[in-house]
């Protein structure tokens, strides 16, 4: 199996020494690809964030399995995982459609708090602290929203009405599964709550289904592609930085779920865009700085 490796530096005034953060997104109950972090976790690896989607949906087949593999995983690293808008919906087809119907079945996250030592971020806003040198938050939003057209006004008003908690003194994480009320015009959206947040990871977006090349040359990072099959989708991909704050819109693991109703494409797709990872290398620095240093390719056998 192919896997791609984004590895960024990311230069930082808040810590005082190096540290790698690998962070997933859209799993989509991909238990042989969620197997592979193992392969990318080093002695510098502090914290593994999974920004959403980790199921498919709540009735999944891979889901006692998923669960069984971040226990494993959280027993070794700190695992930080958010919302997404997949994970408390019920798939059924009628006819040729495919219905996501809204449950607010949280039980998959309740299992992960009372079965693994993972971080379980459910709440509308959120934060812990890891070992005094991060503070990682979440944003999760009604899975409603995202059916409704991802309303960014509502996205503002959730964050004003429920503050972050944002240490100054502290490398700040916030994981938000969308990505599209953050960006406008293909930059940074500057929001007085989000003030000192160091880094925002997304996913959501699926890379637009955008072969690399094309994202390579892109200027407007728009995707080919997007959720629910909207063409064009604006803010499908890449990284933004502004004054002092980065976020990573990760291309996703999967990139067509399994509960689409394109199914007979579905293995082809997601052999042509394989999985991505990203893993952000912290060094202390005298300003805030993010640059994607490479892509790398890996092929990965289970044995």
């Amino acid at each position: 199996m192919k896997i791609r490796l984004n590895e960024y530096d990311l230069e930082s005034n808040k810590i005082d020494q190096s540290y790698d953060i690998l962070a997933v997104s859209d799993i989509h109950s991909n238990l042989t690809a969620l197997r592979f972090i193992w392969s990318f976790l080093t002695d510098k690896t502090k914290i593994l964030t999974i920004s959403g989607d980790t199921l498919d949906h709540i009735e999944s087949k891979e889901r006692k399995e998923i669960i069984e593999e971040l226990k494993y995983l959280s027993s070794h690293i700190k695992v930080l995982i958010s919302r997404g808008n997949h994970e408390d919906v019920i798939i059924r087809k009628e006819g040729r459609n495919t219905l996501r119907i809204p449950t607010n079945d949280l039980s998959f996250f309740d299992d992960l708090k009372s079965k693994t030592d993972c971080v379980v971020m459910t709440d509308t806003i959120e934060t812990h602290e890891v070992d005094k040198i991060f503070s990682v938050s979440s944003i999760n939003m009604p899975t409603l929203w995202y059916y409704g057209g991802e309303n960014r006004e509502e996205f503002y008003q959730v964050l004003s009405n429920n503050s972050i908690s944002i240490d100054k003194d502290k490398f700040n994480i916030l994981l938000s599964h969308t990505p599209n009320p953050l960006i406008r015009n293909n930059e940074l959206v500057h929001l007085p709550e989000l003030d000192n947040m160091d880094l925002i990871l997304s996913g959501h977006n699926h890379g637009g289904l955008t072969p690399m090349f094309i994202q390579n040359r892109s200027k407007n990072h728009t995707g080919l592609v997007g959720p629910d099959f909207k063409i064009g989708k604006p803010n499908a991909f890449g990284y933004y930085t502004t004054d002092d704050t980065s976020l990573i819109i990760s291309n996703g693991v999967t990139k067509v779920a399994p509960s689409t109703e394109f199914l007979k494409y579905l293995s082809i797709v997601n052999n042509v865009f394989i999985p991505d990872f990203e893993l952000i290398h912290l060094t202390p620095g005298d300003s805030h700085n993010l640059q994607l240093i490479k892509r790398n390719i890996h092929n990965r056998h289970i044995i």
